[in-house]
């Protein structure tokens, strides 16, 4: 597991929600059981007092202590220090590799909880389901002096910012399209459309599973005839078929995946289920997935997606019609799962998910193709839907950053732009080098915030 370098206050965020960890022991192998976090300590000493835990079957009251490692316990001069002599457990993300006892000033032995060791979910995941997820507690590093900055400024710069990651979007679709060798110019294109599509029906919890996914279908391999038979071949891949072979319907599946020759597949631990609402799960995503495909190869989507940004007065509701007629198997309009039957019917996709894909794919993508081919009509219609399209949603994200920026997001290259100043200024720490940042005094924003705010 890679050790991100993640501070206390972010290991609190872990700390203090139950569904991120489970059958907590203790170094020396004890079970723990948090009865009660008690309450964050703002000050100079533990980070919580008031707790209570049950540990090798016996009840405990007192403070809790966070920390990066195990060694910052003694770094820290903890055991010397009488304000941590009432610690009932040290809870610490990593272990250092020291195997040492930790101790109080009276020489007495603290329980210690490698939280790692019983993550539910990979660090990765966690982390980036906190970023995107910001508490109530969410405090950018200047705020609320970046109240006294010009409307202009702000505005200029989140517009830059916005540029930055349309910009960065088409360098990722542009490295793709280099990377793809034996393939027809159009086969490229439709190739590396469907990877960037998959990646984002993935969401953040399985974006990179979908387009390791993506990138392992071979249709040209395979005399694929109708959307059944993608659809086995894409569940084969995935390695969800074995997980309930006696579904009806994965075993049709695997009947027809078994004549097809396959070297190497995707192992069904690699996929995300871990706190995702049924209707959000992998496999329905895959399921979609496997007709956009059919719909590539068969049916001209690509042409269709380029016909639409060169000559529709409407591309956002066409585009969301066109994503909305792609007609997945009638199973998965009554199932989430094989085998789980949802509790009413529904379609794989929403307009929500139309709407992100349009922004982080099919815009970025387009535009490339514009400016690859120079037709600038094409390239204008993206531009004008990017800084002049309405933003119709919003998310945890974008709603701290307006409420705090003081700035109104009114375009979808808006929201853009206080994502990048959110995930690459904000978060990274580098206010010396933001435009927002700049107008304030250096001691506002001489504190890096890095995970701090969460």
């Amino acid at each position: 597991m890679k050790k991100l370098n993640l501070n206390e206050n972010f290991i609190c965020r872990i700390w203090e929600n139950r569904d991120y960890y489970s059958d907590l022991k203790t170094t020396s192998g004890d079970e723990v059981v948090l009865l009660d976090f008690g309450q964050r300590n703002k000050d100079a000493g533990p980070d919580y007092f008031d707790s209570k835990i049950l540990i090798g079957g016996k009840v405990k009251t007192g403070m809790i202590e966070i920390h990066q490692t195990s060694s910052d316990w003694s770094s820290h001069k903890h055991q010397t220090d009488r304000k941590y002599d009432d610690v009932i457990l040290n809870v610490s993300l990593w272990d250092s590799g020291l195997n040492t006892e930790l101790k109080n000033s009276s020489g007495e032995v603290i329980p210690e909880v490698i939280l790692s060791r019983f993550l539910v979910s990979s660090i990765n995941e966690i982390w980036r389901e906190i970023i995107e997820n910001p508490s109530q507690n969410f405090k950018l590093p200047c705020f609320p002096d970046i109240a006294t900055v010009n409307t202009i400024t702000k505005r200029d710069w989140i517009a830059e910012l916005s540029k930055k990651r349309l910009n960065k979007k088409m360098k990722r679709m542009s490295k793709a399209l280099d990377e793809m060798s034996g393939k027809s110019e159009k086969a490229k294109w439709e190739r590396v459309l469907f990877e960037f599509v998959c990646e984002s029906l993935g969401y953040s919890k399985n974006k990179n599973q979908m387009i390791k996914l993506a990138r392992m279908v071979d249709t040209g391999k395979f005399k694929l005839r109708n959307p059944i038979e993608y659809e086995a071949l894409l569940f084969g891949l995935s390695g969800m078929l074995k997980q309930n072979p006696e579904d009806y319907y994965a075993k049709q599946l695997t009947k027809i995946y078994n004549n097809y020759e396959i070297e190497k597949e995707m192992n069904y631990s690699e996929w995300n289920f871990f706190r995702l609402r049924p209707s959000n799960f992998p496999v329905l995503r895959i399921a979609y997935a496997s007709v956009l495909i059919y719909e590539m190869c068969s049916n001209d989507f690509f042409k269709n997606i380029i016909s639409i940004f060169d000559s529709s007065n409407q591309i956002r509701k066409d585009v969301l019609s066109l994503f909305n007629n792609i007609q997945t198997q009638e199973y998965w309009k009554s199932h989430y799962n094989f085998g789980k039957k949802k509790s009413k019917r529904s379609e794989l996709i929403g307009k929500q998910r139309v709407d992100d894909i349009l922004t982080n794919v099919l815009i970025p993508f387009v535009y490339l193709y514009s400016i690859t081919f120079g037709k600038n009509r094409l390239g204008e219609n993206c531009l004008k839907l990017y800084f002049e399209s309405k933003v119709k949603t919003s998310n945890e994200i974008t709603r701290a950053m307006e409420l705090q920026t003081g700035f109104k997001m009114e375009s979808l290259a808006d929201e853009q732009g206080l994502i990048e100043l959110h995930n690459e200024y904000c978060i990274e720490g580098k206010c010396p080098h933001c435009d927002i940042g700049k107008e304030l005094a250096p001691e506002i924003v001489a504190e890096p915030l890095t995970i701090i705010m969460y």
